[in-house]
């Protein structure tokens, strides 16, 4: 059986290749620009939680929070993607979209200021309940993936859904591993 950090290690090397060759496969430049945006983030996330697990402290609870950043921009830049692939010519909500991320990262990462996302336990960081915060965090997680799955079925011309299914079955296996 994988220890963490062996598990976030095998991860890292499966979204690098996997990010490499499909950023290879794309011939759109606008899509190429999501891709890599996207693998920068998920290696951030796996290197962010291997350097957690093998801290204490000041820094962990630093890369504890860090964690997140990944964990609201990805479904972000997947959202900007389906609305550029869909045609839907909706910069305005792109660009929300990308600030109501960036805000709410801000929130994740400024907590031990106001407790709004987590209430962490003097004793240890792992002791801690959740706060309003952190159900907003993930209900706009959630919305962000159901508007882009939603956006690739509509644009699918082709009527590929399969493959659609296959990378949101991937997305959605990731977010149930992150919760549990």
């Amino acid at each position: 059986m994988l220890d963490q950090t062996q598990e976030a290690t095998l991860f890292l090397a499966i979204f690098t290749i996997w990010m490499s060759f499909l950023y290879i496969r794309v011939f759109d430049k606008k899509v190429k620009k999501y891709i890599f945006s996207i693998g920068v983030l998920l290696v951030f996330w796996m290197t962010t939680k291997i350097v957690k697990i093998k801290t204490t402290g000041t820094l962990e609870s630093i890369m504890w929070y860090l964690y997140y950043i990944p964990m609201i921009f990805i479904p972000t830049l997947y959202y900007g993607c389906s609305e550029y692939l869909a045609k839907t010519k909706g910069k305005k909500r792109i660009i929300f979209s990308l600030i109501m991320s960036a805000l709410l990262s801000l929130l994740v990462v400024t907590n031990n200021f106001h407790n709004l996302v987590f209430k962490i336990s003097e004793e240890s960081i792992d002791k801690y309940t959740y706060n309003f915060g952190y159900y907003i965090v993930y209900a706009w997680i959630i919305l962000l993936l159901m508007v882009a799955i939603k956006n690739l079925f509509k644009s699918n011309k082709e009527k590929r859904h399969r493959n659609i299914m296959v990378i949101s079955a991937i997305i959605f296996a990731g977010i149930i591993y992150t919760i549990c």
